[in-house]
């Protein structure tokens, strides 16, 4: 620590003191502010340093203050502000400036390519205040699907839905008046067929399973399968029938809100519907 004494007064403070550069010397301590140049010394020794010259504040700091000889002041630097733009378009002027303030920014224009839309910068551009510390800012493109690319969406989601609705599989009431729920995977339906055909042939005991994971297969008799079978071939012929439809449904449709729209089991306009479908609606309302 080092004695520190303002010209011309006579208060004594504690101090820590460096050289920042030829011309700039930095305090630290408890100490009032002063433009008067200081001496320095030694703790309880009269060896002064002159220090007159440092007279101009030339900035403040934490816990002291830094003094200049020539009466220069710092001044903030400049922070260097970059926009950037992902896929989807390109920018059109200074990509890097150095600013002091968000003012002074000229911000780039932004080209977007075919589908693509401009949402605007992130983070958000503030139009005034200091810029604190370099920046990045970039141009948010999103990508807009056309017709075609909704459709074809929508198409898979609605695949994607049928088999799920046929995967859960169908409820039956079988002939002693208790309900099994009977899952229709794969190879359930690849099985439907000579399942059938050994209930027509009058096989006593077909075994099969329902759909709860914990259950056991089980026998069933002919008049059982025959019930099953048939519900079972009646579900998969609907809602293969019903989602081809709904697929030229789709494909018909002239604007994406449409497409967006559509849930599985809309009622499919008469001129989509194809023959299959039409009876099937038919028998529904009969």
């Amino acid at each position: 620590m080092l004695d520190l004494k303002y010209i011309n007064d006579s208060a004594i403070y504690q101090v820590e003191f460096s050289k920042i550069s030829d011309n700039v010397c930095q305090i630290k301590g408890d100490i009032p502010i002063k433009t008067n140049g200081f001496t320095l010394s030694r703790m309880g020794e009269s060896d002064d340093w002159s220090y007159e010259a440092y007279n101009t504040v030339y900035r403040e700091i934490e816990g002291g203050v830094q003094f200049s000889n020539d009466g220069s002041v710092y001044v903030e630097p400049k922070k260097k502000v970059t926009f950037i733009s992902g896929t989807g378009g390109k920018l059109t002027g200074s990509t890097e400036q150095e600013v002091y303030e968000y003012s002074e920014l000229i911000v780039p224009s932004v080209e977007v390519e075919e589908n693509y839309q401009f949402n605007g910068w992130l983070p958000e551009i503030p139009e005034s205040g200091i810029v604190e510390k370099d920046m990045v800012f970039t141009a948010e493109l999103e990508y807009i699907p056309t017709l075609e690319e909704v459709k074809s969406q929508k198409i898979q989601e609605m695949n994607e839905r049928q088999q799920e609705i046929i995967q859960n599989g169908i409820d039956v009431q079988l002939s002693d008046g208790t309900t099994g729920q009977f899952s229709l995977g794969l190879y359930d339906q690849i099985s439907l067929g000579q399942l059938r055909a050994n209930a027509e042939k009058g096989t006593e005991k077909i075994p099969w399973h329902e759909n709860e994971e914990g259950e056991k297969c089980k026998w069933y008799g002919v008049a059982d399968m025959l019930l099953i079978t048939s519900k079972a071939e009646a579900f998969l012929t609907y809602h293969i029938t019903y989602f081809r439809d709904l697929r030229d449904y789709i494909k018909s449709m002239a604007d994406k809100e449409s497409v967006k729209s559509v849930e599985y089991g809309v009622y499919i306009p008469t001129e989509y519907q194809s023959e299959v479908l039409r009876d099937l609606y038919s028998a529904q309302n009969a």
